[in-house]
């Protein structure tokens, strides 16, 4: 649950959005599924990415470079962001990685959508690609099995019976 909180801190952080997020969920007892979604209508990972990966650039290179910085295309942003240690603030960065890992751990799904970027995990197989329409903000969608019967374990957190 901690990671979840993140999730919406982090989405305050980032976003920029003046209209606040929106989140909305459904729990299905009978399929153990518990399903939400956030949103928001912020500057989108791509605009934070690229700015903060050009901002690094600048700050590597300097004016001595003759190399341009590449914009990152929306779903690369969302793929540089889901990567441990990534983080447009300079530190942290766990936060979408260990979501991505409780999500392959769990048989969960999850789907970002942010401008024309698209990754998604389902059935344990991650897919990033372009949409055709561009969606101004961030949608976080998430699906976690509820199966009370099992327990997962994260990086970095201790494997020892709980009651």
């Amino acid at each position: 649950m901690q990671k979840i909180f993140e999730l919406f801190s982090n989405v305050f952080r980032h976003s920029q959005s003046e209209l606040g997020i929106f989140c909305s969920g459904q729990f299905y007892p009978k399929n153990e599924q518990f399903n939400f979604t956030i949103v928001d209508g912020g500057v989108g990972i791509p605009h934070n990415v690229n700015s903060y990966l050009k901002d690094e650039f600048k700050n590597n290179k300097g004016m001595l470079s003759l190399r341009r910085f590449n914009k990152k295309s929306d779903e690369d942003t969302i793929d540089w962001a889901m990567k441990e240690g990534h983080s447009t603030t300079g530190k942290g960065g766990l936060g979408l990685a260990l979501l991505e890992e409780l999500i392959l751990k769990s048989h969960g799904t999850l789907e970002i959508v942010s401008n024309q970027g698209h990754y998604r995990i389902k059935n344990g197989k991650k897919e990033l690609k372009e949409l055709t329409d561009s969606f101004e903000g961030t949608v976080i969608s998430i699906g976690l099995n509820t199966n009370i019967d099992k327990y997962y374990f994260l990086k970095g957190e201790k494997n020892e019976n709980r009651n």
